[in-house]
This record gives C-alpha cells, structure tokens and sequence, in this order.
C-alpha cells in the first residue's frame, strides 16, 4: 500500500492541540483552573477581593500567549521543518519504506510503538513524542488501512 502525504503548519498545529489536549496534565490543569475560577468567584462575592480576579486574568493571559508562542515555534521550528515535506510510504509485510525529497528510510514495523487516530490523522509513533502523521484524506481504503496497522503495530 503507498500513501502520499504533506502536512501543512496549520494540519500540523490542529494536530498537536488534539494531542495535547488529550494529556492527563492539561486534564488537570484545566481542573485546577477551574477550582481557582470558583474560589476567585467566592472571594469576590463574599469578600469584595478584587486582588484575586486580577490575579487570575493575568494567569489566563499568559497561558494564552505561552500557549500561542509554543504552537507556533513547534510549527515554524527547524527540527519540525521535515514533518512538512511531502512524503511517500510504502506499508510492506516487513518494512515501512517513508521517501521524501531528502532521501529514504526503511522502518520495520516493530520501530513504530503505537498508532493512534487523532484530528483526522493517522499517527504513527515512533517514540512517545515522536511521529509521522498521515492525512485521512490521502488514505484511499482507511478501513484496509486500519486493519494493517492493528495487525502491525503493537498498541500498549
């Protein structure tokens, strides 16, 4: 089976939100916030302690901007500049054969230690932080697609 596939930056950044936002540690901090939203709201109400509001504005506001500014250098940054080439894989029995303009690399299936649907995506882990990422779109049988990965890559 040989699937083409490019990411763009905006494939790429919609893709790291839905895997972020899938982490147990943004599960909890959005826990924590909201825990600081109603303790916020209880001193306001009970105290007349505006401090904490804005305290709390300028929590949400720099986690907007450190938020924005990861996204964009993870996407504009030279170590992720090979994720948006164009590349081609060949999903052999033994092999996966990835060719981008750069050259080719011969991955055997048990390099890839899970695989995952995310954002429209088939991700291919290689390690827990690093992947390649196939567009739904590009996939002509996703459901063949599916049953090869399942029968290849081992998922913990």
């Amino acid at each position: 089976m040989i699937i083409d596939s490019t990411m763009t930056k905006k494939d790429y950044a919609k893709l790291n939100v839905s895997i972020a936002l899938k982490s147990v540690a943004i599960r909890i901090f959005f826990a924590l916030l909201f825990i600081w939203l109603i303790f916020a709201y209880l001193l306001v109400a009970l105290a007349n302690n505006y401090l904490i509001l804005i305290i709390w504005f300028i929590f949400v506001v720099f986690f907007v901007v450190f938020y924005w500014f990861s996204i964009n250098h993870f996407t504009n940054s030279k170590e992720n500049s090979k994720f948006f080439l164009p590349m081609q894989f060949e999903f052999n029995d033994n092999v996966v054969l990835v060719t981008t303009p750069h050259g080719k690399e011969e991955l055997n299936w048990d390099t890839f230690v899970k695989w995952r649907f995310i954002a429209g995506k088939y991700v291919l882990y290689v390690s827990s932080h690093t992947f390649f990422a196939i567009k739904s779109s590009n996939v002509k049988d996703q459901k063949e697609f599916e049953i090869l990965l399942n029968e290849k890559v081992k998922n913990p």
